[in-house]
């Protein structure tokens, strides 16, 4: 098991999330848990790093999933931690 790198505070996802996931037939808990343990995802290089820095500043961290479907997810987790949500791109 991996460790998570911060806390996630409440976990929310949009009405547009929660059916890209069920187009995937993923569960939310699936990307929740690689954003926590610090795999960013499909995200550049330089936005890894930044999130890397956020970690150590107590800054807003956020991860790029794609899902089987092909629909792309993005997790996010607030400064202060006290929420993370799943949106889709085009809501951010």
């Amino acid at each position: 098991m991996l460790t998570q790198k911060f806390d996630l505070g409440r976990t929310v996802q949009t009405l547009a999330a929660v059916e890209a996931l069920k187009r995937s037939g993923q569960e939310a808990g699936f990307f929740i848990d690689m954003h926590a343990q610090g795999d960013w995802g499909d995200l550049l290089p330089e936005d890894q790093a930044k999130n890397e820095r956020a970690l150590l500043e107590g800054r807003r961290l956020v991860s790029l999933f794609s899902t089987l479907a092909g629909d792309a997810l993005l997790v996010i987790t607030e400064a202060d931690r006290s929420i993370t949500a799943i949106v889709t791109p085009y809501e951010y």
